[in-house]
């Protein structure tokens, strides 16, 4: 998932600790892997954004009850048990730190794990996932995605949160969106404003 994420750069692999350190020796540690220089990374050196997409991964992965088999060719997924309910992952702002491109990569993984491919969401296959996010990529991948029929509409929805004009309140809106991906009103003035002042 990790090196879809980020289009081939980066991956995970497993390390073995050599057995002169001190009372952990000969255990396996995790480490990112960087596919171009070859080299182990630190977490602490790749990067905020590959550290916080992690949580993200493994919180859908273990939601979803998918268990993965891998043998010398590839990897397989089991489904989960019957009866088993994945719940809803909350995220907040996961755009941070993330380039625009990683960021619709995030967007195309949390579609197709998320109730895709005939899976249910009221059976509790796969998770729900609440996203709360200011990035007009995100929201834009989910729109490509809808309009070129691989996601449908009536399995996500889009909530605006702005304050209420003259007022210490704030309002939530719905934002109602089509087969064709596009919303079934104009988006609200304070994005539109924006995307208007910057061409």
């Amino acid at each position: 998932d990790l090196e879809s994420l980020t289009d081939g750069n980066f991956s995970l692999r497993k390390k073995q600790i050599p057995f002169d350190v001190f009372e952990i020796g000969g255990q396996l540690q995790t480490v990112v892997f960087d596919n171009n220089s070859e080299t182990d990374v630190t977490f602490g050196n790749s990067g905020a954004g590959l550290a916080q997409v992690l949580p993200i991964i493994a919180g859908i992965r273990g939601m979803s009850g998918l268990e993965f088999m891998e043998d010398e060719e590839h990897e397989t997924a089991r489904k989960p048990p019957k009866g088993h309910f994945a719940g809803t992952l909350f995220i907040e702002q996961p755009e941070l730190h993330l380039h625009p491109r990683m960021q619709t990569n995030l967007v195309d993984f949390l579609l197709e794990n998320t109730g895709t491919n005939g899976a249910s969401v009221f059976r509790g296959e796969m998770p729900t996932v609440i996203c709360e996010t200011h990035s007009e990529s995100f929201l834009l991948r989910v729109q490509k995605r809808i309009r070129d029929g691989d996601y449908p509409p009536s399995k996500v929805a889009f909530y605006f949160v702005d304050r209420l004009p003259g007022s210490n309140s704030s309002y939530i809106d719905r934002m109602e969106i089509n087969d064709d991906g596009y919303f079934s009103r104009a988006w609200p003035l304070s994005f539109s404003e924006l995307r208007n002042r910057e061409r």
